[in-house]
């Protein structure tokens, strides 16, 4: 019903579902399939969008949205990629990111160059180029909506899960640096390695448990459990 009403010139198109593309006047190479998906685009090209409300507010080119709710509040994106129920569904603006998975990236916002790819991967953080893989890997702070963290790599099971506007992390690992708010330029490689930093700055921590009870600085640990009893330590290095 209604599906591309509006239409006036289309190329290669298909509109299908209750008000899909309901506002297109002029498209190409367009998929609207589901509910009021595409509802508000206008003149527009090359986008994918698929599921109920998916890409519902959309109104630029070059994306592909699919699930329910995928991309749902984002206006003015281009070149994003949202797979999943709710990815990416409070995102309004924003270029070249990929959220796949339900729930993920839900608020990328204005975010460039990001990838949550897992359930809830980077589900609160608004900021820019974060690589998020993992269930609720990067997560975020839910008493905020706009964690700004930037440049942060978190890869693994809750790893980074607690990031606010911490940047130039790399947390690799179940559980790797994921009480991590606002700390800085650490790396973190291990299942429970760093576990238990929030806003300290540059620990090199590798190896399984490295360091998890570690709350201090500039530490350098590596090997498996080195530095585990650690605590408020500073400026150390322990190998093996």
């Amino acid at each position: 019903y209604q599906a591309g009403y509006n239409i006036t010139e289309a190329i290669r198109s298909e509109f299908i579902g209750h008000s899909a593309a309901g506002s297109v006047t002029t498209a190409q190479y367009v998929t609207a399939i589901g509910y009021q998906a595409g509802h508000s685009m206008t003149v527009t090209g090359n986008n994918v969008l698929i599921g109920k409300y998916a890409g519902r507010e959309l109104t630029k080119d070059f994306s592909t949205m699919v699930g329910i709710n995928a991309g749902q509040n984002t206006s003015t994106g281009v070149n994003n990629t949202y797979i999943g129920a709710s990815a990416a569904k409070n995102s309004s603006t924003g270029y070249y990111n990929v959220a796949v998975g339900n729930n993920a990236g839900n608020y990328l916002s204005g975010a460039t160059g990001r990838v949550d790819v897992g359930y809830g991967a980077g589900y609160y953080v608004s900021g820019n180029g974060n690589v998020f893989i993992g269930l609720q890997a990067g997560y975020g702070d839910a008493t905020q909506t706009t964690n700004s963290a930037n440049y942060n790599v978190g890869i693994g099971y809750e790893a980074l899960k607690d990031i606010t506007s911490g940047v130039y992390n790399i947390a690799l690992g179940w559980l790797a640096g994921e009480n991590i708010t606002t700390g800085d330029n650490s790396v973190i490689i291990g299942n429970n390695a760093g576990q238990a930093l929030t806003t300290q700055n540059e620990n090199v921590l590798i190896g399984q448990t490295a360091g998890q009870d570690l709350t201090g600085q500039y530490n350098v640990f590596l090997g498996s459990a080195a530095g585990y009893n650690a605590t408020s330590a500073d400026s150390n290095v322990a190998i093996g």
